[in-house]
């Protein structure tokens, strides 16, 4: 497994990032909410102080929030795991994405394929925190597909996601 790089913390004479190929990994904004959805309401999760973690940011038990009632109050209290992955991502003075690569989580696998033959080595990245549940569609209403949209507006225009 390949460790987290800050390159916050990377000295800036090791910083040549011409060197390296760079990429990033985004997710269908409907699909992530209703993962975020499971994760957090939904599953007991296996790390105690994420039950306890939705329930101090929304002030109410995890058992008192919908799927509807949960996007609602996310649009209302960010937290990193439902912002845009746009805003994570280098950006060019045009507002363009400065990596080489983006890596879409609905062809992880294919597409970790181009990254290893790029870097020319085999990349042992497992899928960690997969949560259960039905496809995204079946989740959403009309009102609650279109907070979404809102949501992840960047997202949606940059990486050309529908619904």
């Amino acid at each position: 497994m390949l460790p987290d790089i800050n390159l916050a913390v990377v000295p800036s004479r090791v910083r040549r990032l011409d060197d390296y190929t760079r990429f990033g990994v985004v997710r269908n904004p409907w699909a992530k909410m209703v993962s975020n959805y499971t994760m957090f309401v939904v599953e007991d999760h296996q790390y105690g102080w994420a039950n306890d973690q939705i329930e101090r940011l929304f002030e109410m038990p995890r058992d008192e929030i919908s799927f509807e009632r949960f996007i609602e109050l996310a649009r209302r209290r960010p937290n990193h795991h439902w912002e845009e992955c746009y805003e994570f991502f280098p950006k060019l003075p045009d507002g363009s994405i400065d990596l080489d690569y983006i890596v879409r989580l609905e062809n992880f696998a294919e597409d970790m394929r181009v990254i290893e033959s790029k870097v020319g080595m085999s990349l042992d990245i497992e899928h960690r925190h997969k949560t259960d549940h039905n496809t995204y569609r079946e989740y959403y209403s009309k009102e609650t597909k279109k907070q979404v949209q809102k949501m992840f507006e960047n997202d949606i225009d940059h990486f050309g996601y529908v619904y």
